[in-house]
């Protein structure tokens, strides 16, 4: 259930709502057939006949209202043989933070977004190997002994998504631009003053071009490759509303925050103001141990077969359930947050680290955090279990900004490889003084000498001028947020300073 209306998971349910499901369903069998997605054919002797699903799902606009119903044949890939029906499967699929930065860019630079939706975007590539499949319900042709033979990938196939991202480089390539070395769904091309970049998740692409007259070019020419859906204005995008605004860009997640709360019956709970509670310590064996308790657990006091956020182990117990409310509650506080990227400020990336000490209860492990900042907001963020146990503060702290570096060294290879390269040193603070002096020197042998050696890559870097540890206050440090339950004016505060807005305009937390 979403938003209300009901989503069904098979080909039968779906028939209770004919009226709702049988339109959408010869919409995708009229598009299989005008792409020539599939041939008749009687059906081969020994060879492998995948079998097919029909998935159902629901289509929200930005302000999360239900703007249309689709119907997807798929391949139950599983099913296929290795080295008979496919071979290769990676597709790179665009990371949320290049997102990000790909409207940190737009707001910064001033450029023109634009967004297109590539219409059934599988069904434009070739199939290299012969695939059989049997016909999907509700649509039989010819008798039970005619199958498919597949002359598209489709959705679902292993190779689905490897032939896509082949085919849509491929008419990229083609089109003059250069693909990113740091993150290969990004592309751009500079042709003189004319300046476009591109991010492509699947089928949605978001770009931003130096002017109109370069946008309309980019939207015609991948329209012409490939049959699209040109978006009158930027809406949403993987879940995130995006608006232009004065300011620049503003992304937020109103409308899916909302429908998660009401698919787990916690749209009216209370509000709470951070959040987890402070000083709250979770285990694995907070576990149910008893009959009862197991039986209790397996209900679920909010929804079977949810998708369980990190707090909540694979055995939950009362005390994760209730973490997890804690949490939605939270979520349901701050549905009006949002970040704004602005209009012309610095795109130079600037980072916040941080660790909490052996804060896990059960393996003694501390737990990282680290934000960057680029265009005025908050880009990339990550909160991690070390792998390893640290010793001591600073020696957490030290495999903390080793995380924080490699993700720096990245952020500035996005923007080399963007064709709009940032001053180094990257700027990262620390607010632990010991950490500091480690990632400058080889002193304190005895105390630094079991570190695994691959975190002293660091060292190189500050050499080389790639980034610079600058010392904050633990006070001022954003990242502190990352890493552990704070109190409600501490939280306050640091949503502030990471630039979250309410959607009115207000800076959250003041």
């Amino acid at each position: 259930m979403l938003g209300g209306v009901r989503v069904p998971q098979t080909f039968r349910e779906a028939m209770m709502e004919p009226e709702a499901w049988w339109e959408p369903m010869v919409r995708e069998i009229n598009v299989m057939k005008a792409r020539g997605v599939y041939e008749l054919v009687e059906r081969p002797v020994g060879k492998n006949i995948i079998d097919p699903k029909w998935v159902y799902a629901l289509k929200f606009d930005g302000n999360g209202a239900l703007s249309d119903r689709k119907s997807r044949i798929v391949a139950k890939g599983y099913t296929q043989i290795q080295g008979v029906d496919f071979e290769e499967t990676y597709a790179a699929t665009a990371r949320l933070e290049s997102f990000r930065l790909i409207l940190a860019i737009v707001a910064s630079l001033g450029l023109v977004l634009w967004q297109l939706d590539f219409v059934a975007a599988y069904l434009n590539s070739d199939i290299e190997f012969d695939v059989y499949m049997e016909q999907p319900q509700g649509f039989s042709e010819g008798g039970g002994d005619m199958v498919w033979k597949l002359r598209k990938t489709l959705y679902g196939t292993m190779q689905g998504g490897h032939d896509w991202f082949k085919t849509l480089s491929k008419a990229y390539k083609e089109l003059g631009y250069r693909q990113s070395l740091a993150e290969p769904t990004i592309w751009t091309r500079r042709d003189g003053e004319k300046f476009t970049i591109t991010c492509t998740y699947t089928d949605d692409t978001m770009g931003g071009s130096s002017d109109s007259a370069e946008a309309e070019r980019a939207k015609r020419e991948l329209g012409e490759k490939f049959e699209a859906k040109v978006m009158k204005e930027v809406d949403h995008m993987l879940g995130i509303k995006v608006e232009v605004v004065e300011e620049g860009i503003r992304i937020s997640q109103k409308a899916y925050a909302k429908r998660m709360l009401e698919k787990f019956g916690m749209e009216s709970c209370k509000l709470r103001s951070t959040p987890l509670p402070v000083g709250i310590a979770l285990s694995t064996k907070d576990g149910p141990d008893t009959d009862e308790e197991k039986e209790e657990n397996e209900k679920g006091p909010i929804s079977r077969g949810a998708r369980v956020p990190d707090v909540v182990t694979a055995n939950p117990g009362r005390a994760h359930w209730e973490a997890m409310k804690h949490v939605m509650a939270y979520v349901r506080g701050t549905l009006d947050y949002g970040i704004t990227y602005h209009r012309g400020a610095s795109l130079q990336p600037v980072g916040f680290v941080d660790s909490d000490f052996v804060n896990d209860r059960d393996t003694r492990r501390s737990t990282d955090g680290h934000v960057f900042f680029a265009g005025g907001g908050p880009v990339s963020w990550s909160t991690k279990r070390q792998e390893t146990v640290a010793t001591s503060t600073t020696e957490a702290e030290y495999m903390a900004v080793s995380q924080a570096v490699q993700q720096a060294m990245w952020l500035s290879s996005f923007f080399d490889q963007a064709a709009i390269p940032q001053q180094r040193p990257v700027t990262l603070f620390i607010d632990n003084n010991g950490a500091i002096d480690m990632t400058k020197t080889y002193r304190g042998h005895k105390q630094t000498k079991h570190i695994d050696v691959r975190h002293h890559f660091i060292k190189e870097k500050v050499e080389m001028g790639e980034f610079s540890p600058v010392y904050i206050p633990s006070e001022d440090n954003v990242a502190d947020l990352l890493t552990k339950p704070l109190p409600h004016e501490a939280t306050q505060s640091f949503t502030s300073d990471l630039g979250l807005w309410e959607l009115d305009g207000e800076r959250a937390g003041v």
